[in-house]
């Protein structure tokens, strides 16, 4: 929990609130107070972005904070609602995030977290602060330059550059796989990938639409593209025989099944894949559709079997799809819970969520 101000009013007992809804008695909260436990302010320095965050001159104040945020599940921004906007106090701390935002160095953990924010007013202007802290949350700075060297060195201004007419979102998505892996991204890899799709596939294939940059990003990372794309081709092929129909949808299911799954296993799990997607068509015939491929894809790879685990995700899905819209993605994310190991104590979690 990071709070924008330093005393105790309106702002702080609401996050207090939502906090000891969500938490068990276990649970480890981290809290930070600002001005008392931020930086200074920003001196614009760059060297955060250039030489690494340790070079910050307030790093011994912005790091802890950092590590907390990694250590944490769910991250609760608060502040009270100033002239319109956040605390200076709290834009001062969040000046030093900035080269955790996609443009520069983004940590491939933030991705998973869950982010809160919160803002009370004694009269308008709330809502103002709750959007200007969600953009904060969402690092929505994404092919902006801010420094050309440092965007020449990692080579992501290579991949906006990489071909006009690729989809700027599979750029993006190509640029957080190669940051997930803490790799620059390698654009002849990249190439060499785009050549051995286009020579095993189709000019309509699938492999070819929307989601191209990231399949070969995919690709590329792998110690060898050609035998992992003769997996993936061969998941395809099984998945479309178990009752997969193709899709941009189905080709990135295709990827994780093949990623995550032996060549000897591999007709097992997609029939155990065709399993899942019929079972959940089953029960939501207009609900279920190709953007369920790749949830039932993970639900196979997890070892979960159909009729050992659906139930637990019907009884997720008619607890929370009242209260939770739309329902299609009420659904998925019942989905996801039934991958944790704790599907039960995360979506009492949601519930809690839900209820504040």
């Amino acid at each position: 929990m990071i709070h924008g101000q330093r005393h105790k009013g309106s702002t702080y007992h609401a996050a207090r609130s939502l906090a000891d809804k969500i938490t068990l008695a276990d649970t480890t909260v981290h809290e930070f107070f600002m001005p008392t436990n931020g930086p200074d302010f920003c001196v614009g320095c760059y060297g955060c972005i250039l030489k690494g965050e340790e070079k910050c001159p307030h790093a011994a104040q912005v790091q802890p904070i950092i590590a907390a945020m990694c250590r944490s599940e769910v991250i609760i921004l608060d502040s009270p609602t100033y002239c319109y906007e956040m605390t200076g106090q709290l834009k001062t701390l969040l000046d030093h995030f900035a080269y955790l935002w996609l443009s520069h160095r983004p940590r491939g953990e933030m991705f998973r977290k869950i982010g809160v924010v919160i803002s009370t007013a004694a009269g308008a202007g709330a809502g103002v602060v709750t959007k200007s802290l969600a953009r904060q949350m969402q690092k929505k700075n994404t092919w902006n330059m801010t420094d050309r060297n440092y965007w020449q060195d990692m080579k992501w201004l290579a991949l906006k550059q990489y071909s006009f007419w690729k989809n700027d979102m599979a750029k993006r998505l190509a640029a957080l796989l190669f940051a997930a892996e803490g790799q620059q991204v390698d654009i002849a890899a990249i190439r060499a990938a785009e050549a051995v799709v286009k020579q095993k596939t189709g000019l309509f294939s699938s492999f070819r639409g929307a989601t191209d940059m990231a399949i070969y990003a995919l690709l590329a990372l792998t110690a060898d593209p050609e035998s992992y794309l003769d997996r993936i081709l061969s998941a395809h092929l099984q998945l479309r025989q178990a009752g997969y129909r193709s899709s941009d949808y189905l080709a990135v299911a295709s990827c994780l099944i093949a990623r995550d799954t032996s060549q000897e296993n591999l007709a097992e799990q997609c029939a155990m894949a065709g399993n899942w997607l019929k079972a959940m068509k089953q029960q939501h015939r207009f609900l279920v559709g190709q953007d369920d491929y790749v949830y039932a894809v993970m639900l196979a790879s997890a070892g979960l079997d159909p009729q050992n685990d659906l139930d637990r995700i019907e009884q997720n899905y008619r607890d929370l799809r009242y209260d939770l819209r739309p329902r299609g993605s009420v659904y998925q994310l019942c989905q996801v819970l039934a991958l944790s190991s704790k599907p039960d104590l995360y979506a009492d979690r949601v519930r809690k969520l839900r209820d504040a």
